[in-house]
């Protein structure tokens, strides 16, 4: 921001098979999907699966006699994303002035991202680069290297750095590309990730002067180099530059799908979530497949429920759930494999027991 302004699939899910009685709805052997702030796995030495309670209780078939561990099943490559995250003086202003409790637009920020890193830690190759690296126009640096699992890493700087300074985007974008060109891009592709919440700046020693031209000049060469680059506006003040922002998501070759903005416009916490799990979810291999460490004694009673809500079987394998690879394993299909890529599941549930809806 200006010189004068200063001072936030696959998600990795985890789920139990539970037993009960035909029409019983059991409570039990629920999971929370994970990322958010804070989240470490409730399960310490495992990789997600919910661990056996009683093995001896294994083949019984009673109402919550069983819980199976259920694995995520990697399919195609996982993508690069670096995250170019602008720290600017004006992101210590408030994301709703009508509103302080909701705290200020880094603090939105800083709790978002952590939510996207820790649900996809193990689906995408994070690095993360904050701007300025200064309290006035130093260009950003590799704060933390592109890495699978770094979640705790990116956590802990997001959490031990606050607002200030001006909006150096162009060298920064520079610095990035220049990193990008040392690392080998990882086979499911290689995307920027642009936030921001203001015009960028640094055009002079005092840190005053637009650089939007230069700015662009450098998606255009992250393009040029195979990098393809998102961007996000964060905040009411994106009003301000649309038509550059605009700009540099055409540039950058992944505009926003749903329009009318070719970025991704985000004013509130919500839609900040929203925008970043698009993107994420959008860049990854269908999350939707999970491994059975054994298989129910009838597979035929069998329901599965998002958020309290059956999901239907679909033997056809287009919109539902469904076994595959001879009953090893569960996939989702169509619109509920698209919820999952995009975050929007809280709690899936696997009931024992008791059939749910079927369709062909």
């Amino acid at each position: 921001m200006t010189r004068g302004v200063r001072r936030w699939l696959t998600p990795l899910l985890m789920f139990g098979l539970v037993a009960c009685d035909e029409g019983t709805v059991f409570k039990g052997g629920d999971f929370q999907v994970p990322g958010g702030d804070g989240y470490t796995s409730p399960f310490p030495g495992t990789d997600g699966g919910l661990p056996n309670p009683d093995p001896a209780k294994k083949d019984s078939g009673a109402c919550g006699g069983q819980s199976i561990p259920i694995q995520l099943v990697q399919k195609g490559d996982i993508p690069d994303l670096h995250l170019v995250v602008d720290r600017s003086g004006s992101m210590m202003t408030p994301v709703d002035f009508f509103n302080w409790a909701l705290g200020t637009k880094w603090d939105v920020m800083r709790k978002t991202l952590i939510s996207l890193v820790g649900a996809y830690t193990v689906n995408i190759r994070f690095a993360l680069t904050l701007f300025p690296s200064d309290d006035l126009c130093g260009a950003g640096k590799i704060d933390v290297p592109l890495q699978v699992g770094n979640h705790p890493a990116i956590k802990q700087k997001l959490q031990s750095t606050g607002p200030n300074g001006n909006t150096p985007t162009h060298t920064t974008l520079a610095a990035v590309r220049t990193y990008l060109k040392t690392v080998p891009p990882a086979k499911g592709g290689r995307y920027v990730l642009l936030a921001t919440d203001g015009m960028p700046n640094c055009g002079t020693p005092e840190g005053d002067g637009d650089t939007g031209p230069e700015t662009l000049a450098e998606v255009q060469q992250l393009a040029q180099d195979g990098v393809k680059t998102f961007i996000l506006g964060f905040g009411s003040i994106v009003a301000g530059n649309p038509t550059l922002l605009d700009q540099l998501a055409a540039a950058g070759g992944v505009p926003n799908p749903k329009g009318p903005q070719k970025f991704y416009p985000a004013a509130n916490e919500q839609q900040l979530k929203d925008a970043l799990f698009n993107i994420a979810g959008g860049i990854i291999p269908p999350p939707c497949t999970y491994k059975l460490t054994s298989q129910p004694q009838d597979p035929e009673k069998v329901t599965v429920t998002f958020d309290g809500v059956p999901v239907p079987r679909t033997k056809s394998n287009k919109d539902g759930w469904n076994y595959t690879a001879g009953g090893t394993e569960i996939t989702f299909f169509g619109s509920y494999c698209d919820k999952l890529r995009k975050g929007q599941v809280k709690t899936v549930k696997f009931l024992f027991g008791c059939k749910g809806p079927v369709i062909e």
